[in-house]
């Protein structure tokens, strides 16, 4: 019945185009043994591939929740860099009595489509049960960055803050003498509780005084390290902590703050010196979540709950010339890009069209305006009944020049499933250092926030 059904789906397929059967490759973590039940298969074009049956209750790609029934298995990596392409059902086999048990393991699978709704995504509450938020707290939040392997010095910086007071930044000069190639946040959060007695307002501090608002900062420079520098050294905030309990209110002071330290970095920003940047705050006493990014660095709300249908539950969408409507708004602005995609600023190109800079960039119509987003309902919003867990990635193009937004998410899943001691500080880190592993040139900032159920910690 299976094969008349997909035989029906394709002919339907067929009449303007073909869909592919499956997603570009992914890379997914795991630990051995795999719990994981294969096939040979042949696949339209007459090979022979190696497809996952069937999946073991309680193995480890049951708890991670990929790869699924359905995906295609292409390479295994393990601890030393050792590959094996698995073209056979026999080398699949064979490749997997090598692993050391207990220990990561990388799969690259190309994962079959997701159904278009899910019972598990599209859960509704029954009449007789209340409906009760998510009251989420921050298990940890921290940061890295990572010098690329051809670069003089790294133009980007990290910040982290926990209240206005509290901020641990990765800022410092760094040049060619420096030993030190990869730098982590040291900013520890005081695990608070955001529960708010009737009749009181919530507010952005707990009973103990400590905040429960938490907020980081990544910035990519450009042509050197001032941008960078004064985006995370500068930002205003006491702005961010002290935003009031107004619906949008964080999403109102992460704009001013940014729009307040372009127009700071322009009145003395020298030829060629910018920076993108992505941010975000968390208020978990308020039930409140907003994102800021301009140019191409990135935000990424992974889903850690290895039950979720996707392992991104948000991403921003770059501010590239790849874009069509990046590009018009470009040339409105009078600016002009060359056969490479790139912005043309006097002697400079330029990969986006939005960044801070001075005013070189912006007679070239390079300008600051960022998007904000408020993922308050993506976060807080959902009915509780199941343990909510969630990573806000946030992290410049180095990291995504080499993986995808659902890669990095799975990552951090798999961190946090398989070893669940590791901080954010550390899992960041691990996340930098792979993506250095996979061939990324450019320098790597992340920051991650962890976010999980109170009644979960």
């Amino acid at each position: 019945e299976r094969d008349d059904d997909e035989e029906e789906d394709d002919d339907d397929d067929n009449d303007e185009f073909s869909v592919p059967t499956r997603a570009r490759p992914t890379r997914v973590s795991l630990i051995a043994p795999l719990g994981l039940d294969l096939e040979e298969e042949t696949d339209d074009a007459g090979t022979v591939v190696v497809v996952v049956t069937g999946v073991h209750k309680g193995g480890a790609a049951d708890r991670l929740g990929a790869p699924r029934v359905g995906a295609q298995l292409l390479a295994l990596e393990w601890a030393g860099g050792a590959v094996e392409r698995l073209a056979s059902l026999d080398e699949t086999l064979a490749a997997a009595k090598k692993l050391p048990k207990g220990g990561l393991v990388e799969l690259t699978v190309s994962m079959p489509p997701l159904e278009e709704a899910t019972s598990r995504e599209e859960e509704q509450l029954d009449d007789d049960r209340e409906a009760v938020l998510t009251r989420l707290r921050v298990a940890s939040a921290g940061g890295t960055r990572r010098r690329g392997p051809k670069r003089a010095a790294t133009e980007d910086a990290v910040a982290i803050a926990v209240g206005a007071r509290h901020v641990d930044r990765l800022a410092a000069p760094d040049y060619p003498l420096r030993a030190v190639e990869q730098e982590t946040t040291t900013l520890v959060v005081p695990k608070t509780t955001t529960t708010t007695p009737r009749g009181r307002r919530p507010s952005s501090a707990s009973s103990d005084g400590s905040s429960t608002t938490v907020a980081a900062v990544v910035a990519d420079g450009h042509g050197g390290q001032a941008a960078a520098r004064h985006v995370v050294e500068q930002f205003p905030w006491p702005g961010i902590f002290d935003a009031d309990a107004n619906e949008d209110a964080d999403a109102v002071a992460l704009r001013r703050a940014w729009d307040a330290t372009a127009a700071e970095f322009f009145d003395w920003a020298k030829d060629g010196e910018g920076a993108v940047v992505a941010a975000a705050v968390v208020d978990t006493a308020r039930r409140r979540c907003a994102v800021l990014h301009c140019g191409d660095s990135r935000c990424v709300v992974a889903d850690l709950d290895p039950k979720a249908a996707r392992p991104v539950a948000f991403a921003t969408a770059d501010h590239a010339l790849s874009d069509a409507l990046e590009r018009q708004a470009l040339l409105a602005r009078g600016g002009r890009f060359d056969d490479a995609g790139r912005v043309v600023a006097g002697d400079w190109r330029v990969q986006v069209p939005r960044a801070l800079g001075g005013r070189g960039w912006r007679d070239a119509g390079i300008v600051p305006v960022a998007d904000v987003a408020t993922l308050d309902d993506a976060l807080f919003g959902r009915p509780a009944g199941r343990p909510r867990r969630f990573g806000l990635i946030l992290a410049s193009d180095g990291l995504w020049d080499v993986l995808s937004s659902d890669e990095a998410a799975l990552y951090v899943r798999s961190r946090r499933v398989f070893r669940p001691h590791e901080d954010a500080a550390t899992i960041a880190s691990h996340l930098a250092a792979r993506a250095a592993a996979l061939g990324g040139a450019d320098d790597i900032s992340v920051a991650l926030i962890l976010l999980e159920e109170e009644d979960d910690a």
